[in-house]
């Protein structure tokens, strides 16, 4: 049973107006903790990406969002890829925020990849491989007017193939399936 909440009277402490016709008027302040806005991308396409042996960032198409957090707020990013890939192949996922790694490891590296998520595959077949996260973005750096980009990239080894919601081989039946990957970003009150 649904119900709705009816508010009359709600005023600031200035006496003016804090709810208009159900608009939140500006100048009103949440609690630290609270979401303020949510943005978000599904991909439901599949997609092959190919690496060239070395280090090559490539985007995963759909699974970039923007949003327009105020100066001083946080961005919590939630994070979901079904991927497959040739069998024993290494394949390696960053979150970007602008065309900045971000959430990725660090410390003595030598050749190895600053990155935020590592598969392998197991199979030709499948299984796909979920790669799931969420990072709280304490500096996002918005100003309440600029849009901040967040996205997925990824790279491999050697050139084989990586795919995006589907397996490296399938066949037609019911033992094979499509999968959808997703990103979504909330402002969160500071």
């Amino acid at each position: 049973m649904a119900s709705d909440l009816k508010v009359d009277n709600l005023k600031k402490a200035d006496g003016t107006a804090l709810i208009t016709a159900g608009v939140v008027q500006s100048g009103v302040t949440f609690p630290a903790g609270h979401v303020l806005q949510v943005v978000s991308s599904t991909k439901t396409t599949t997609q092959s990406l190919t690496p060239t042996g070395a280090l090559n960032w490539q985007d995963i198409s759909d699974l970039s969002v923007g949003i327009v957090p105020k100066t001083g707020n946080k961005v919590l990013v939630l994070v979901s890829v079904n991927t497959g890939g040739k069998q024993d192949y290494n394949v390696i996922y960053r979150l970007v925020r602008g065309s900045t790694g971000i959430f990725v490891g660090t410390g003595s590296m030598g050749s190895k990849s600053a990155s935020s998520f590592h598969t392998r595959s197991r199979g030709d077949e499948g299984p796909m491989v979920n790669i799931a996260g969420q990072f709280l973005d304490a500096s996002p750096g918005g100003d309440g007017s600029a849009t901040i980009t967040y996205k997925v990239q990824t790279s491999g080894e050697s050139t084989q193939t990586i795919l995006i919601n589907s397996s490296h081989t399938e066949a037609d039946n019911y033992s094979f399936g499509r999968t959808a990957s997703s990103i979504t970003v909330m402002e969160v009150q500071a």
